[in-house]
């Protein structure tokens, strides 16, 4: 969906990825949960997540800063021993615009100010390594992972996807137009599933809340950090009393790879049932990304950012 600027969109997903075109558009068709007796393998729907969602984020509108997204609908990552994700605030708009334009108003690199604020999962001494020579590798032939254009792991939900469902099974479908099944009372699939880029995910109700269990990723990377065979995602899903608001509590630990699981929250409002949803490309978002750094004055190769 283009509620906000597909710059904002692409940050949420990593510091530098800006702006980026649209492809095509598909028309959104309501899915109402099934109404059959529940079986053995498949619990009742406690709650009814079908329909398209979107974060919640604002773009400064004006002054030299006019295009920089500020996410409001997602808090950061952080260690999930600092306290429960849920407990944690959300970024400040008027905060965040003020800090924006002093950087950019006083010639300062705002690519660098977002890059130090970025978080730093505890990456592991073997993680570490892992990514080093990741990175060795990279600098050989920058452009062949924009050019592949592989799609990423997916963590949780983004900012903005349609959710169809039926008793047996929950499909998010985000952006970038994969599609991700949760596979409710699935526990039993995981052993014999072939591994995917969103990995395997197997459901349960547990009252009005879906958790999710996601294991079995296809892909080294996660979230751009090193991720083993080892890597789970676990999600709780809980819908508002309204039905208007999803709240996404996301957990990502990996034995191999962090010293400690992250955490964060998704906030996603329900949107009219006509809304469109946009599919984003990623060679384009690089595309995008590039030209809206040279209107701060850098000069990245043909949409290649550091």
């Amino acid at each position: 969906m283009f509620t906000a600027s597909r710059l904002g969109q692409l940050l949420r997903r990593g510091v530098l990825s800006l702006p980026a075109a649209v492809l095509g558009v598909s028309t959104i068709t309501a899915c109402a949960p099934t109404t059959n007796t529940p079986t053995a393998t498949a619990s009742a729907p406690a709650a009814n997540f079908t329909g398209v969602w979107d974060s919640p984020g604002r773009t400064i509108d004006d002054g030299v800063a006019a295009g920089y997204p500020v996410n409001i609908g997602s808090t950061e990552w952080a260690l999930l021993s600092a306290g429960p994700p849920e407990q944690a605030k959300l970024q400040d708009f008027d905060t965040v615009k003020t800090e924006v334009e002093k950087i950019i108003n006083d010639k300062g690199d705002v690519f660098a100010w977002a890059r130090s604020r970025a978080f730093r999962p505890p990456l592991t001494e073997a993680a570490m390594a892992t990514q080093k020579a990741a990175m060795a590798a990279r600098a050989k032939e920058p452009r062949a992972p924009y050019a592949r254009c592989l799609p990423g792991n997916s963590i949780g939900i983004g900012g903005t996807a349609q959710i169809f469902q039926t008793e047996k099974r929950v499909v998010i479908v985000p952006e970038n137009g994969s599609v991700r099944s949760i596979y409710i009372d699935g526990e039993a699939g995981r052993e014999n599933s072939n591994t995917a880029y969103a990995g395997y995910s197997a459901g349960r109700w547990e009252g009005k809340s879906l958790v999710v269990t996601t294991t079995n990723f296809l892909g080294d990377t996660i979230n751009g950090w090193p991720a083993s065979d080892q890597a789970k995602v676990e999600e709780t899903y809980t819908l508002s009393e309204d039905g208007n608001r999803l709240s996404v509590k996301i957990v990502y630990s990996d034995a191999v790879n962090l010293k400690e699981p992250v955490a964060r929250m998704v906030y996603l409002d329900r949107k009219p049932e006509d809304t469109l949803l946009i599919e984003s490309n990623c060679l384009e978002n690089l595309a995008g990304a590039a030209e809206f750094a040279r209107t701060l004055g850098h000069n990245y190769d043909q949409g290649v950012l550091p």
